[in-house]
């Protein structure tokens, strides 16, 4: 049962991930026609999917096992936070360029850098 803001905020990100780095396996993002991308250019679509995959588990980890309220839960989501801020920098940067639009620097990795930021960064019980 989910008893707390951030134990929901896990499980909505793991199986947000959990899809998204399912779909990224095809070794194409969403919006790419099949066939689009070179085997290399696929190989790095599917490092990005293993990735989100990863992300998934390891918040399912600590969710399932009741950690997300203790030091370990808050050392995930510094990871999470980490992955998600990075996430919006790089968007910042390609929308500084040009070359993305505005909303995209905010959705969807935002909320969940700030999500993840705020717990890593609270007061936890011992692990």
């Amino acid at each position: 049962m989910i008893s707390t803001f951030m134990d929901f905020a896990y499980a909505a990100h793991a199986v947000v991930e959990l899809i998204l780095g399912a779909l990224k396996l095809r070794g194409r993002y969403a919006h790419e026609a099949p066939g689009s991308r070179s085997g290399k250019s696929k190989m790095y679509v599917r490092h990005h999917a293993a990735s989100l995959l990863a992300h998934a588990l390891l918040g399912a980890l600590v969710l399932h096992a009741g950690l997300v309220d203790t030091r370990v839960g808050q050392g995930a989501s510094l990871v999470l936070a980490t992955f998600h801020g990075g996430a919006v920098g790089a968007a910042f940067t390609a929308w500084a360029g040009g070359e993305l639009p505005s909303w995209k620097v905010f959705v969807p990795h935002s909320p969940f850098a700030i999500i993840f930021l705020v717990h890593a960064l609270g007061s936890a019980a011992p692990s």
